[in-house]
């Protein structure tokens, strides 16, 4: 839509597709990306206010300078090359402007700590280009291909021109070396050897130089130069450190290790990934790490120092958190933890060891809305992050009211939602969900939560579409990913869907909907054909030995009209034959 025409009243969403999407802007405001706006919310008083972006393919990525005055938002363009606006913070004023560093989008963006002139910004596909600036004069000082790949992130090191990359597959070392030609940006693509090749998302620098990484399979990489020097693994309890390296218990976490961090004042590096657990290891003993190269063993246990689950067991009712990304608060005391698994941003108070939540959602993509007419506010949604959710939108802030979510052994994605007509619910409170794994479920939405009134699994595949009919039918329709159409009889609430039968459908069936004059289902083949399929006869329907079923049905090609060519065609045409 239009901005001149429309105003949004808020964004309720976060988008946890990006390994990294929050920054502190103060102690108490931190910003993040959602679509094609930048929000900010104060952590104290849960207000928001919203930067738009200014290209037409969203936010791809934000930072702030280290003297908390300028904002980066690098965006993303759909049909030209997109730029890096800096902002003056305090106003929110447009300061410059950066353009031509990459063709369609950004994915990360950092403002030197050394030189307050100096910006590296990475772009995405196709050209995954990094670009270095001296933002402040608008120049573009260099510019070269990055990687191959997708890449998650650029961070400057703690040696001025150091800069590191990573992403899937690979971790790069940068220097910005002076040549005999000028300024080069010289890249060293990290080199695994005998480890296993992994997608690379958090690392930190040592005092030393070296860098820890994390890895897909949980073990601790610790580089040196451009060379694994060791695999660190977790060591047994109660051992002492000249034991340690040798009496290992396992990998320090299970899964993916996305997030490093330094604790420089207790001399630690922290940890955390898929298990939902933060671990604090000593520097001195990663440091020490040695393989043994003459019996090729890479893996060196090292002592964990203290463990913090998130959020704490039993609290919050929620799965343990799959920790994407942790921001520290510059007082080092408030910490922000990205939790892509149920959908949440916690507040870690360090001192006390207390998690709070901050912003509850969506994880992935949202796949079905829901507005109660009859409750003033009331949004009920369903998403691929298996979970159904319910919103009071007439709530300023904090608008989540509660959810269903599928247990994590058996987590499936919520792919459509519709809601119940009012002659089966007066109230107009229940919905029904259909799933990746072929079930679909009705909820009612309680006060407290939502009911669950019934589970059916009609189809071995996605659920593609479900809709009811209306009322005067008194039936509903889901459709497979297998191109079959299954119908229910819907009349009571406490029974709700009573199966009737499915039929198969011999092409690719990409829309349906129902007709409310004669209760027909219409369909939009991938053929480019319309089919219209007539509502089961109940009285005639014998489904106690299979509930495949025939109906009637009307099938129809549309015309398609001639494209008529122009008098200008004609005569090039008229003049091509004459040659």
């Amino acid at each position: 839509l239009p901005r001149s025409a429309t105003k949004a009243s808020r964004f309720m969403g976060y988008d946890f597709s990006r390994v990294n999407n929050a920054v502190w802007t103060s102690n108490e405001e931190f910003a993040y990306i959602t679509g094609h706006v930048v929000c900010f919310m104060n952590i104290q008083t849960r207000q928001r206010r919203f930067l738009h972006g200014r290209d037409n393919g969203g936010i791809g990525a934000i930072a702030m300078s280290p003297d908390l005055i300028y904002f980066a938002a690098a965006e993303r363009s759909i049909n030209a090359q997109p730029n890096v606006y800096i902002y003056s913070f305090k106003t929110m004023r447009l300061y410059r402007i950066l353009r031509r560093g990459t063709s369609r989008g950004y994915a990360s963006v950092a403002f030197s700590p050394h030189n307050k002139n100096h910006l590296a910004a990475l772009g995405c596909a196709p050209d995954y280009l990094l670009s270095v600036w001296d933002w402040r004069n608008e120049r573009l000082l260099l510019k070269c291909k990055a990687y191959g790949q997708e890449i998650y992130s650029i961070r400057w090191g703690q040696f001025p021109g150091i800069l590191t990359s990573v992403g899937v597959g690979h971790i790069r070392f940068w220097k910005m070396a002076t040549t005999f030609t000028g300024l080069k940006l010289q890249g060293d693509l990290g080199k695994f050897g005998a480890s296993e090749l992994s997608d690379i998302s958090g690392f930190v620098e040592l005092p030393d130089g070296k860098v820890v990484t994390g890895s897909e399979y949980g073990k601790l990489l610790l580089w040196e130069g451009v060379f694994v020097k060791v695999e660190l693994m977790r060591a047994k309890d109660n051992v002492t450190q000249a034991d340690a390296g040798t009496s290992i218990a396992g990998c320090p976490h299970a899964g993916n290790i996305d997030v490093i961090l330094m604790d420089r004042e207790n001399g630690m590096v922290i940890s955390g990934g898929d298990d939902g657990h933060l671990r604090w290891w000593p520097i001195e003993e990663i440091d020490t790490a040695e393989a043994d190269y003459d019996n090729g063993i890479l893996e060196f246990g090292i002592r964990m120092r203290k463990e913090i689950r998130i959020p704490p067991s039993g609290e919050h009712n929620v799965h343990p958190a799959h920790i994407q990304h942790v921001v520290v608060g510059h007082d080092e005391a408030t910490w922000l933890i990205q939790d892509s698994r149920n959908g949440m941003i916690w507040i870690f108070d360090m001192p006390s060891g207390t998690c709070t939540s901050a912003l509850s959602c969506h994880s992935q993509q949202v796949t079905g809305t829901v507005i109660s007419s009859s409750y003033a506010g009331l949004v009920m949604s369903c998403g691929m992050d298996g979970t159904v959710r319910a919103f009071n939108v007439s709530q300023p802030w904090d608008n989540e009211l509660y959810r269903d979510f599928r247990p994590l052994e058996n987590t499936v994605g919520a792919t459509c939602m519709d809601a119940t007509p009012e002659l089966v619910d007066p109230s107009k409170r229940t919905v029904c969900a259909g799933y990746t794994d072929g079930t679909i479920r009705a909820f009612t939405a309680c006060s407290d939560g939502f009911l669950q009134l019934q589970a059916l699994k009609p189809h071995n595949c996605m659920v593609k579409q479900l809709k009811y009919s209306p009322d005067e039918f008194g039936l509903m329709a889901t459709l497979g990913e297998d191109n079959s159409v299954f119908f229910f009889q819907v009349q009571l609430l406490s029974e709700h869907a009573i199966p009737i039968g499915f039929v198969k459908i011999p092409v690719a069936v990409n829309y349906f909907s129902w007709d409310d004059m004669s209760g027909k289902v219409l369909l939009s083949l991938g053929d480019g054909s319309l089919l219209a399929l007539s509502s089961p006869n109940l009285d005639t329907v014998n489904n106690s030995e299979t509930y495949e079923i025939e109906v009637n049905y009307t099938a129809v090609m549309p015309d398609v009209p001639e494209i008529e060519e122009s008098d200008e065609e004609e005569e090039e045409e008229e003049e091509g034959e004459a040659q």
